[in-house]
């Protein structure tokens, strides 16, 4: 066998050696390191062979959505990730060839935008002071800095990625999967050239499809500050009223706009033909009090009349409405913003003014001309840039763009006959609705960094563009074509998304129909955020659909957004991102605190989002912060929530429990350690026959954990599998099952084997259920497991030797473990724990825990049948002397030194000591003055929860408040619960 080191580890018969030493020196293996145990097993991951797929196998494909090559990995990354991976080993565990693609995306308006800033900072200078080639250089060494780091991340995490099969979205394959699309999608009329308003974004100085523009709502006057503003705040959520005089008559129209600062475009105003407050002024000339030329005024259907004063300027270069009515009446285009956002086109006292300071100095100059009515507040939606965040400006451009309909309309119908299937359901609603309206998809982009558009033209001539795959082949066209070479290619870059869309088959080496394609296309699911479903899905399944014949895939299963405890999505100006590798490290309040400093010294976040990172922070933690969880307990608690929910609320305590989840299973692993150690014979097959009614119950437990696993690993419901685990592993074998195994294990006979033998079962196929969501933590025990039992020369019926992986181990099947099944003794193990519960409960308030009273239990004929195999189960866990049936209970209730409940089948009672009975009224006075501290607590909370004031002075949030108060009042609901069973059971008389 190779012997691979690692650190204190060795994998081999040796391992059994270094735990022995553990043993000698008291650790026992008792607390898990999470930190140790990646190390170790992410530089062996590191060092495994690429996948041999064999032809006999069915297959498993997926791509990893490629994160963008400008950031480090974030939580939603990291739930991603944890989902895809447990899917894909869960397949490869259970024998299939499985393909999951890794890669990035090159994001061309985001990587251009950062470099643009660092050169900028460096050197002073912008890329327009560079040649193309020498810039991109600049953008290339940047992207592979940035792309190894993102693979460090993800190989961190344990993901069984081929690494081999890794693609960069501007590779030489993907850029030659791109032309092949685009040249098809041109011949075939499906891209075409259009001059007609683009979304400008002056921030990235760039044009973006309708999908990347968001809206601000705005309720009343808000002072907003957009990134092109240079600092200043703009006010928005306001109309203002002017007037035009009509020439001739002492008359004038007047009209109501949020953009004062348009008026330079304006070549008309228009009222509806049916408004008979303005038939005599159609076709009359307006002249423009500003730029001085004189305008008509035009009537046209789309008028609201009920809008303001039913009287609309029109500026077709700088609106939709407005473009469509100037086609209509041919009406002059005026482009009055230039791509920085500067006023041209206008008198020269406002030539170059920011679009944001010639608001200011049109209103100053209708006001001083008396042309200005007033103002008031105006509820509206303002188009803003998804990316940047900056104000949106539509500007006249040319640009191409792809016809959506013929390819929606495949798309729909996919969903709708069911070969697509959506999951969950409800976003078919959604996605019939977007396609069904969806708009031609600009995909110029006025960038450098990306996928230059394969179009070509005789310089000069507009009216000559043709595609073609390289220069070389543009040059044979133009001159069998026009019989010229002095051609040009466009300068424009394809949208990112374009490229993205072709990503499931162009990985493959499309447009070769190779093994690869033929093997692992379509691919077998795509999982992805809910968020980009029509960002990328749809594209993905219009391009494929087309260009392939076939869907991209078979399934989509969309998760939920990330968000915080109280349901807020995370941002920086919220403050409460958290941070995958703070969790996985963990982290102190006080190096919280300083990180976010750091950020605000670094200008990645505002001195306004430190501020609210800073009582975010204090409100949410405590001085120990985020404790430390690991890679695994990571995964394994993003896996819990449920992902097919609109929201994820992720919150520490609740991350953190799974780390203590693989504590105890790590600790369950030791005490069998220590067992075989003090064993004084072992079987020599490890088999499954348990007679004792314990083990057999346990076994009982694991086939029904296996069962649901089964069926929510098919239903991909991750947070039912890692729900049936952990109640397994955690509650049943850890908490009730060890504790009942510990007087069986000291008896060293026939039931003593047996018992090893079947936590010996218990744990080693726990692990394998475990492995597709904790691969090194399940590798680690598994190793542990199998080569102190391979040392013992022990063998597991039923199992052949897997090597020393969990992960490469075969998945358990239920099915092979139906024979465990017992209805019966699950449900007496049921009502055992019941009574265990009830007589806890007694005991606890009692203040008997230390005790170890006779507990009398009343009830019918078949109680006692059910619970007399279990009797040692009930004395074990509860601790107590005897348990005894009575079918009557007439004495007992006479009796005042029994403390008794009913539960579902009768009534336990509960022997009590005259001490602990006298001490009743004690506690009875202690709950109260419990309930009235809460109470004035709460009281103070609500207070304080109405005053920003307060609540800032006390560094807390509205957020944070509510969930104080919240905790407060299921505590006062739990002391209230306690007051009524003490005085119920004990009869006490409530004084104060």
């Amino acid at each position: 066998m190779k012997i691979v080191k690692s650190g204190f580890y060795a994998r081999s018969l040796n391992l059994h050696v270094y735990f022995q030493l553990l043993l000698k020196r008291g650790h026992h293996l008792s607390s898990f390191n999470p930190s140790l145990t990646e190390k170790k097993w992410q530089k062996i991951y590191a060092t495994d062979e690429p996948k041999d797929y064999k032809a006999s196998k069915s297959s498993f494909s997926m791509v990893l959505p490629p994160p963008n090559v400008t950031g480090s990995l974030h939580l939603g990354h990291a739930l991603t990730v944890s989902i895809q991976d447990a899917i894909v080993r869960w397949h490869k565990m259970r024998g299939m060839n499985t393909v999951w693609v890794p890669g990035c995306d090159h994001a061309g308006i985001a990587t251009q935008a950062v470099v643009e800033r660092q050169l900028l900072a460096a050197k002073g200078k912008r890329r327009a002071d560079m040649p193309r080639e020498q810039f991109m250089e600049m953008i290339s060494a940047w992207k592979n800095d940035n792309e190894s780091r993102i693979y460090e991340q993800l190989q961190t995490l344990g993901l069984l990625l081929d690494w081999d099969r890794k693609t960069f979205t501007l590779d030489p394959n993907m850029s030659k999967s791109v032309t092949e699309a685009f040249i098809r999608l041109y011949n075939d009329g499906l891209i075409y050239r259009k001059f007609s308003l683009a979304n400008w974004c002056v921030a990235l100085q760039t044009s973006l499809s309708d999908i990347e523009v968001d809206y601000l709502e705005i309720e009343s006057p808000k002072s907003v500050v957009f990134p092109s503003s240079k600092g200043r705040s703009v006010l928005m959520g306001q109309i203002y009223e002017i007037a035009y005089p009509v020439e001739g008559i002492e008359a004038e129209l007047t009209v109501l706009t949020t953009r004062p600062e348009t008026v330079f475009g304006d070549v008309a105003l228009a009222v509806h033909p049916k408004d008979q407050r303005y038939t005599a002024f159609v076709g009359s000339i307006l002249a423009h009090p500003i730029a001085g030329r004189r305008i008509p005024v035009i009537s046209d259907d789309s008028v609201d009349m009920d809008f303001g004063t039913g009287v609309v300027k029109i500026t077709p270069a700088h609106d939709t409405l407005d473009y469509e009515i100037g086609q209509r009446h041919s009406l002059e285009m005026i482009q009055i913003f230039n791509e920085n956002g500067d006023i041209q086109n206008a008198p020269e006292q406002y030539l170059g003014k920011s679009r944001f300071d010639a608001r200011d100095a049109v209103l100053e100059t209708f006001s001083q001309m008396g042309l200005l009515r007033g103002s008031k507040s105006h509820k509206m939606a303002v188009p803003i840039c998804s990316r940047s965040g900056d104000l949106i400006e539509l500007m006249p451009r040319p640009q191409w763009y792809v016809k959506c309909e013929p390819l929606a309309e495949k798309a729909i119908e996919y969903v709708k006959s069911g070969e697509l299937k959506l999951i969950p359901k409800y976003h078919e609603g959604v996605w019939f609705e977007y396609l069904r309206n969806i708009r031609d998809w600009c995909v110029s982009r006025q960038l450098w960094w990306g996928h230059q558009i394969p179009m070509y033209k005789l310089k000069g001539c507009e009216d000559t563009w043709f595609p073609a795959p390289d220069h070389s082949s543009a040059l044979d066209i133009a001159k069998a074509k026009y019989n010229s070479e002095d051609i040009v290619q466009d300068q424009d870059v394809l949208d990112t998304w374009f490229s993205s869309s072709l990503f499931p088959f162009a990985v493959f080496d499309w447009p070769n129909n190779n093994q690869d394609m033929k093997r692992f296309f379509p691919l077998s699911l795509m999982e992805t955020g809910s968020d980009i479903l029509f960002f990328w899905v749809a594209r993905m399944v219009m391009m494929s659909s087309y260009l392939t014949g076939k869907l991209p895939f078979r399934e989509v299963l969309l998760h939920g957004m990330i968000c915080d405890a109280g349901g807020r999505k995370m941002s920086k100006s919220k403050g409460n991102v958290i941070d995958p590798v703070d969790v996985i490290n963990g982290i102190s309040k006080k190096e919280l605190e300083a990180k976010a400093t750091r950020s605000w010294k670094e200008g990645i976040i505002s001195k306004d989002e430190l501020n609210t990172s800073l009582v975010t922070i204090d409100s949410n933690f405590s001085e120990d912060g985020i404790k430390q969880v690991g890679v695994d307990g990571l995964r394994l608690a993003l896996c819990s929530y449920d992902i097919k929910n609109d929201m994820i609320k992720v919150d520490t305590e609740h991350l953190y429990f799974h780390r203590l989840f693989l504590n105890k299973t790590w600790q369950a692993m030791n005490f069998l350690l220590i067992n075989l150690d003090k064993a004084e014979s072992l079987p020599e097959v490890v088999t499954l026959h348990s007679k004792n009614p314990v083990n057999a119950w346990i076994l009982e437990r694991l086939y029904e954990m296996l069962r649901k696993v089964e069926m929510s690993f098919l239903d991909y419901d991750l947070h039912l599998v890692t729900k049936a685990i952990i109640q397994f592993m955690y509650f049943e074998l850890c908490d009730v099952y060890l504790e009942c195994a510990k007087p069986m294990l000291v008896q060293k006979d026939d039931v003593s084997l047996e018992t090893i033998s079947t936590l010996i079962h218990c744990l080693e196929v726990g692990l394998r259920t475990l492995a597709p969501f904790t691969p090194f933590f399940a590798d680690e025990m598994y190793e542990i497991l199998h080569s102190n039992l391979m040392q013992r020369g022990l063998k597991l019926e039923g199992f052949p030797a897997s090597g020393l992986r969990a992960t490469n181990a075969k998945y358990p099947a239920s099915e092979e473990w139906a024979t465990l099944e017992n209805p019966k003794l699950k449900d007496s193990m049921k009502l055992a724990l019941e009574v265990v519960k009830v007589v806890r409960a007694i005991k606890a308030r009692s203040k008997m825990t230390k005790h170890k009273p006779n507990v009398f239990i009343s009830g019918p004929l078949i109680l006692e049948e059910q619970l007399s195999p279990l009797c040692s189960v009930v004395t074990t866990l509860s601790r107590i002397q005897g348990l005894h049936f009575a079918s009557d209970d007439k004495d007992l209730k006479q009796q005042e030194n029994y403390g008794r409940e009913s539960f579902s089948h009768g009534t336990i009672f509960v022997e009590l000591e005259t001490a602990v009975n006298t001490d009743i009224r004690d506690q009875i006075l202690k709950l109260h003055a419990k309930r009235d501290k809460h109470s004035d607590y709460l009281s103070y909370l609500q207070k304080i929860s109405k005053s920003s004031k307060e609540l800032k002075r006390l560094r807390m949030t509205k957020d944070s408040c509510a969930k104080k108060m919240e905790n407060i009042r299921k505590e006062l609901k739990q002391v209230e619960e306690e007051l009524e069973v003490l005085k119920h059971d004990h009869k006490a008389d409530e004084t104060r």
